[in-house]
């Protein structure tokens, strides 16, 4: 979902809130609302904070770790209601889309850290395998980023084009993500008939660069 999509259902929560606080009653001295009505609503929440944010982002550890402790509370409701307001607020201001991009390059840089342990363990097909998949993903998302729009299949050559017209980089970054996306072609395509063709110097060269790149233009 686009961030303005994600926006305009999270005021749909913050409406739908409304019906749950309507639930409000008071028992021993204490205030609860309905406790099914309660449930409906924060599994959606939870939902949508997980789409906008991931679940390693404060916003949704907050409000699972307080509606997972819910029984009937009040207090409880209105603490989820505030976490949800707040993330609302975050994402119209553009703040979440920075937290995806960085939560996109921690994935990105464990996978590479996957890379980088096959190919010193010997496999160095599947490093560049796994390197190339990293790179091909990253720049779909940069595409997403600097809104840049493309045609179906999202081929490393065709999304690296497309980012340079648009001067996300320079012809020296083009020219070094062609050449790994050649590399990533060959070993996908098995195009070779000994796997010595496929330098392992050469793939070890496109790990590290690989991680260069997500750490420059995703973080």
């Amino acid at each position: 979902m686009r961030p303005d999509d994600l926006v305009a259902r999270l005021d749909e929560l913050i409406e739908a809130a409304d019906k749950v606080g309507d639930t409000r009653y008071e028992t021993m001295g204490r205030a609860g609302v309905d406790i099914s009505a309660f449930t409906e609503w924060a599994t959606s929440a939870l939902h949508v904070l997980r789409l906008a944010l991931g679940e390693r982002s404060d916003h949704y550890g907050s409000f699972k770790q307080r509606s997972d402790s819910f029984r009937y509370e009040f207090d409880i409701f209105r603490h989820c209601l505030g976490v949800v307001k707040a993330a609302r607020s975050d994402l119209a201001a553009g703040l979440l889309t920075s937290m995806q991009e960085l939560a996109a390059a921690e994935v990105f840089d464990e996978l590479i850290d996957v890379a980088a342990y096959v190919h010193k363990q010997g496999h160095h097909l599947s490093a560049g395998a796994i390197a190339g998949a990293v790179l091909e993903d990253s720049l779909r998302k940069l595409c997403v980023k600097h809104n840049v729009q493309w045609s179906p299949p999202s081929a490393i050559s065709k999304l690296n084009t497309e980012l340079y017209k648009v001067g996300v980089y320079g012809k020296p970054v083009h020219g070094q993500v062609e050449a790994w996306g050649k590399l990533r072609n060959a070993i996908d395509h098995h195009d070779f008939t000994d796997t010595s063709e496929i330098d392992r110097n050469d793939v070890k060269r496109m790990v590290d660069g690989v991680r260069d790149f997500v750490a420059k233009y995703l973080t």
